[in-house]
């Protein structure tokens, strides 16, 4: 209990060998403000200025709404959401409603976008969750730039779903925390979720969502039991 480690697996090769496998224990994250990485532990507490960003982590992008957080309602758009009935966990009952939200509006703007460089932060400071906050945060060592429940639900959120099938997790977006934040993966769709709700709950939701269906954008897992997903 004194070593952040998550679990050790040891093999016997014969005739003379053992391999030891040890699965680190993630607790802290890297925050991203869009100027500069830090390190942040369970806490939320800036740590350690890591660099800053750079040119190359900048884009030109087509930005669509799909870079905001839904709100529900605003709006009806019909036929463009799916709801799926998770709590019975019944694919065959699966229904198409119409619903609202200003997210699925058809827009598309071009802009300029900052998209962290995974490869060059893993290699350079470890297998850490990344938090992009895109807001305009000055951050001071000490400081307290995210709640620990937040903080401790994007880590367990990070750590549950890199250990299943679903999909794995380049960066996590926020624009509002109480809105929940954006998961981008390595999937052409991004998952929403709420990290201080239930992890398992969502986890398994879209679990439910993508074995029978084949999003192309999102899976808004926020709202319990009503699932999202276009």
């Amino acid at each position: 209990n004194n070593f952040s480690i998550n679990g050790v697996d040891v093999t016997k090769i014969f005739p003379n060998t053992i391999k030891i496998n040890i699965q680190e224990k993630i607790s802290s994250a890297i925050f991203d403000n869009g100027s500069a990485y830090y390190l942040i532990d369970s806490k939320g507490t800036a740590l350690q200025f890591l660099r800053a960003t750079t040119s190359s982590e900048f884009v030109v992008v087509s930005a669509s709404s799909t870079n905001g957080l839904p709100t529900i309602p605003q709006f009806e758009v019909s036929s463009l959401v799916h709801v799926i009935p998770t709590s019975s966990l019944d694919i065959a009952n699966t229904s198409t409603e119409v619903t609202s939200s200003s997210f699925f509006v058809n827009s598309t703007t071009t802009s300029i976008e900052h998209v962290p460089d995974i490869s060059e932060l893993t290699k350079d400071y470890g297998n850490l969750p990344i938090i992009y906050y895109q807001g305009d945060t000055q951050i001071a060592i000490k400081q307290s730039v995210m709640s620990p429940q937040f903080v401790q639900g994007i880590v367990g959120f990070y750590n549950a779903l890199q250990e299943s099938n679903i999909a794995k997790i380049k960066y996590f977006i926020i624009t509002d925390s109480t809105a929940g934040c954006i998961v981008v993966t390595n999937k052409p769709w991004r998952l929403l979720i709420q990290p201080t709700n239930d992890i398992q709950e969502q986890l398994q939701n879209a679990a439910v969502v993508l074995a029978g269906n084949k999003p192309k954008e999102y899976i808004d897992l926020r709202y319990g039991s009503r699932v999202f997903w276009k």
